[in-house]
C-alpha cells in the first residue's frame, strides 16, 4: 500500500513540532530565558492577570532583570486601561534591591537594574483603593505576605 503526499508532509509538520518542544525544554534548563522573556512583559502580565480578576494576588518565582532593565509603571500597565499613579513598586525588608549598591534599585516610581539577578515579583490590587503593587524580593514567603499585607488580603 502506498502512502500519499500528505502522510509525508504531516510527518514533517509533527518532527518541527516535536523539535521546537524539545528546544524550548533545553532552554529552560539551560536556563537561557525565552525569547519575550524579559522583567518588563513578565510584570505586565502579572499586572494584565490581577487587573483581569479585579483583586487576588499573582506570584512570579523567576523574573530575570538585567544590568540594562529601567522598568517604569508605564511599562508594568502596558496597554491596561490603569492610572500610572495606581502603580507602586516596593522592595520588600532584606532583599537585594533597596540600596545603590544592590543588584536593583526599586523606588516608588521605577525599578532599575544595575546586575542581572532573578528575583521574585508580586503584583495585587488594593481592593479599596483601586492601587496596584509590584513587590520585589528574593524569597517566595516574604514577599507573598508583604504584598498580602499592602493590599489588604491577608
Amino acid at each position: 500500500m502506498k502512502r500519499g503526499q500528505a502522510f509525508d508532509t504531516m510527518m514533517l509538520v509533527i518532527s518541527v513540532i516535536v523539535a521546537v518542544a524539545i528546544l524550548a525544554i533545553l532552554l529552560q534548563f539551560l536556563k537561557i530565558p525565552l525569547p519575550g522573556s524579559d522583567a518588563k512583559s513578565d510584570i505586565n502580565s502579572l499586572m494584565t492577570k490581577v487587573h483581569s480578576a479585579g483583586y487576588g494576588l499573582e506570584i512570579d518565582e523567576k523574573v530575570t532583570f538585567s544590568n540594562t532593565d529601567t522598568i517604569f509603571r508605564k511599562d508594568a500597565i502596558g496597554g491596561l486601561s490603569v492610572a500610572t499613579d495606581n502603580v507602586d513598586f516596593a522592595c520588600v525588608s532584606g532583599s537585594q534591591c533597596s540600596a545603590e549598591s544592590d543588584p536593583l534599585t526599586v523606588s516608588s516610581p521605577s525599578i532599575v537594574g544595575h546586575q542581572s539577578i532573578e528575583m521574585v515579583v508580586a503584583v495585587c490590587i488594593k481592593p479599596e483603593t483601586g492601587k496596584y503593587l509590584v513587590a520585589v524580593g528574593q524569597s517566595v514567603g516574604p514577599v507573598r505576605e508583604y504584598a498580602s499585607s499592602s493590599c489588604g488580603l491577608s
